[in-house]
């Protein structure tokens, strides 16, 4: 897969978190309950919204991961009941295009990590799914954005 190489300013993000292995279809889950509660956050940018993927908090379980269902915010002035806060600092990442429905992300993540394009990713790990109006649930003409980390 070709990327890009952009420079996204630090953002701050509310929205549903999952930690574990997303052994079971969890994240599915943790989107449709989201979603049902999307309108509450005071969110900034109508019609993109976040799936971050970060280290799994302290005092997990090896192999586990932070993931948040959100939108982008202003300050952490009013986080809805349930919801998390969670700052996402300036960083620069390489930005893959996934085209096509749901149910085949995780194809182009193993082609994201298999083919690394001589990219050295940012120590932290940190990746995130970014959906605005190209996304179109299971549509085949659907887009979204992975952005990776890097140093």
């Amino acid at each position: 897969m070709e990327s890009k190489i952009v420079f996204k300013p630090a953002f701050k993000v509310v929205g549903c978190a999952y930690v574990g292995r997303n052994q079971n279809g969890e994240i599915p889950k943790l989107w449709d309950r989201f979603l049902a509660r999307m309108h509450e956050p005071r969110g900034i940018h109508p019609g993109v919204s976040y799936g971050l993927c970060m280290n799994a908090p302290e005092g997990s379980f090896e192999g586990e991961f932070e993931y948040v269902a959100g939108v982008e915010v202003a300050d952490d002035g009013e986080i809805p009941a349930g919801m998390v806060y969670r700052e996402v600092p300036a960083n620069k990442y390489a930005v893959f295009t996934h085209n096509g429905p749901l149910d085949t992300l995780k194809d182009s993540m193993y082609d994201i990590y298999s083919n690394r394009e001589g990219l050295a990713w940012a120590e932290s790990n940190f990746n995130m799914e970014v959906y605005t109006e190209d996304f179109i649930p299971g549509h085949p003409d659907s887009r979204l954005y992975i952005y990776m980390a890097i140093q």
